[in-house]
C-alpha cells in the first residue's frame, strides 16, 4: 500500500469510518440513515436495512462466528446500525420499539403453516411455540405499560396499545442491551416490526456528509484499490467499475429515464453498486428515490442514453443554466399545498414542520423575497412567545436544502450561515 493511503486512514477513528465507508454493507445504512436525517425521519426499522439477496449466509456466517454474540443476521443488523450512529457521532439510539404485536404473532402463526411441510414437525413446534411465548411476554409488558400510564393519569396511554418501547442502555460493545427484556433472540423474525428511534446531533450529521463526499471522491480517482472491502477479494479501477455498472443498467428496461435496480446488484463482484451510485448522485447525475427500498431501487438519470460518458462528464451544462432561466422567472412557496415551486419542478415539504413554517415566513412579503432572514427573526414570527434555539431554524433550513438538491439538483438554492439564511440570488428575478 502506497503511504499516502496509509495516512488517510492512519488513526484508529479514522480507520474505524473508513472501514464503515468501505463496506458496502455499512455504506449502505449510512446512505439510509442520512436519508432519514434529511428527510426529517427519527424512526427506522431493521427491515429497512435487510436486503433479500445480499446478506447471504455463506459471506455473513464468519462474521456471526467470529463475535460470537449474534445468532442471526438481523441480530447483527442491528447492532451494526449502533456502531455506525455511535462511531460517527451523528446521534444516539434513543429507543428500540416492537409495534404491530397482534400483526406480528400473527405473520409468526402465517409463517409456521408456511412451513409445515419442510420442516419437521416437532421441531416447528417446539420453535414457533418458543417465538410465539416470546411475542406472548411482549403482549403481557404491553399491557402493563397501558395500566401504568392509567394510573399516572396519561391522556394518551392507548401510545402503548400493541407496542412495548426499550429503552437503550448499552451499544458500545458490538451487542444492544435493552431493558427490561432483550429482543435479539426474535429479531430475526420481527425486523419489521422494530423500530429505532434516532436522536440526532444535526452538526454531525453534516459533518458525516462532507466525510462521505470526500472518501467517494478519493474512491473514484483509485486511492483505496488496495483496501479491499468486507467480503471482495478484488477491487477493479473506478473507470471499469464504471464500464459494469453501465453495462449492467443497460440490460434494464428504461422508463421515463428511470431504472428499477433489483436488490440482487449488491452481489455483483465487477462494481461496487452504493459507491458508484451515491457518487453519481453527489455529482448531480442520479437520483435514488429512496435508499430504503427493499426488493429493488428506483434511479432517475438525468442524462440519456446512460452512458460512461452521460455519468462521468457534463457535456450538458446547458441544461442547467435552461433550468436556472427558468427559475429566475418563477419561485413560489405555496403554504396551502406545502409545495415549493421552482420552475417546472415541485418541491414537496411536510405540512406543518419547521421546514414548512420557515419557508412560509421567508415567501410571505414578495418584496422581502431576497432579504437576509437571522434566526431570532424567524423565531418571533413562528411564536413569539417561544425561545427557540437557532439551530431549530438552521437545521430546518439544512433539510429543505437537502429536499431541493434531491428533487431538482440544485445544491445552493438557500444561502445558510450559523445566524441566518436567504435565499440565492441567483435563482431571483
Amino acid at each position: 500500500m502506497q503511504n499516502s493511503q496509509i495516512n488517510e486512514v492512519e488513526d484508529e477513528d479514522s480507520r474505524t469510518r473508513f472501514d464503515h465507508f468501505n463496506s458496502e454493507i455499512n455504506l449502505l445504512s449510512i446512505k439510509i440513515i442520512l436519508e432519514a436525517f434529511k428527510r426529517g425521519e427519527d424512526i427506522l426499522t431493521v427491515g429497512d436495512f435487510i436486503r433479500n439477496a445480499y446478506w447471504k449466509e455463506e459471506e455473513i456466517f464468519g462474521e456471526i462466528y467470529e463475535a460470537e454474540e449474534f445468532s442471526t443476521t438481523e441480530d447483527l443488523v442491528l447492532a451494526q446500525i449502533a456502531h455506525i450512529i455511535e462511531d460517527f457521532g451523528i446521534g444516539r439510539l434513543k429507543m428500540i420499539s416492537v409495534v404491530g404485536i397482534d400483526e406480528l404473532r400473527n405473520s409468526v402463526i402465517k409463517k409456521a403453516i408456511e412451513e409445515k411441510d419442510a420442516r419437521d414437525i416437532d421441531d416447528l413446534i417446539q420453535y414457533y411455540s418458543w417465538i410465539l411465548g416470546e411475542i406472548y411476554g411482549l403482549s403481557v409488558q404491553s399491557g402493563e405499560m397501558q395500566m401504568k400510564a392509567i394510573k399516572k393519569g396519561i391522556a394518551d396511554w392507548k401510545y402503548y396499545e400493541n407496542r412495548v418501547d426499550f429503552e437503550v442502555s448499552s451499544a458500545k460493545d458490538g451487542h444492544i442491551y435493552i431493558e427490561p427484556l432483550g429482543i435479539g433472540e426474535i429479531v430475526h423474525i420481527a425486523a419489521p416490526f422494530i423500530e429505532i428511534k434516532v436522536d440526532y446531533k444535526n452538526s454531525k450529521a453534516e459533518d458525516l456528509n462532507r466525510e462521505l463526499r470526500s472518501f467517494l471522491e478519493r474512491f473514484a480517482d483509485d486511492k483505496f484499490l488496495d483496501r479491499l472491502p468486507i467480503y471482495r477479494d478484488k477491487r477493479y479501477h473506478f473507470s471499469r467499475q464504471m464500464e459494469n455498472f453501465v453495462d449492467y443498467i443497460s440490460r434494464s428496461p428504461l422508463v421515463n429515464n428511470r431504472v428499477n435496480v433489483p436488490s440482487e446488484v449488491l452481489d455483483e463482484k465487477g462494481f461496487e453498486f452504493v459507491k458508484i451510485v451515491s457518487y453519481l448522485e453527489e455529482r448531480g447525475k442520479v437520483r435514488v428515490s429512496d435508499w430504503k427500498g427493499r426488493d429493488a431501487w428506483n434511479i432517475e438519470f438525468y442524462q440519456t442514453p446512460i452512458s460512461v460518458e452521460s455519468l462521468l462528464f457534463d457535456d450538458k451544462v446547458e441544461e442547467k443554466g435552461e433550468l436556472n432561466k427558468k427559475l429566475k422567472i418563477s419561485l413560489s412557496f405555496d403554504e396551502t399545498k406545502s409545495i415549493l415551486r421552482m420552475g417546472e419542478k415541485d418541491v414537496k415539504i411536510r405540512k406543518m414542520s419547521d421546514q414548512y413554517h420557515l419557508l412560509k415566513i421567508i415567501f410571505e412579503d414578495q418584496e422581502e423575497i431576497g432579504k437576509e432572514w437571522f434566526y431570532p427573526e424567524i423565531a418571533e414570527k413562528y411564536d413569539h412567545e417561544a425561545n427557540f434555539d437557532d439551530k431549530k431554524f438552521y437545521n430546518a433550513a439544512y433539510q429543505v436544502n437537502q429536499k431541493i438538491a434531491r428533487d431538482t439538483g440544485i445544491r445552493d438554492a438557500l444561502i445558510t450561515t450559523t445566524q441566518s439564511v436567504r435565499i440565492n440570488s441567483e435563482y431571483l428575478r
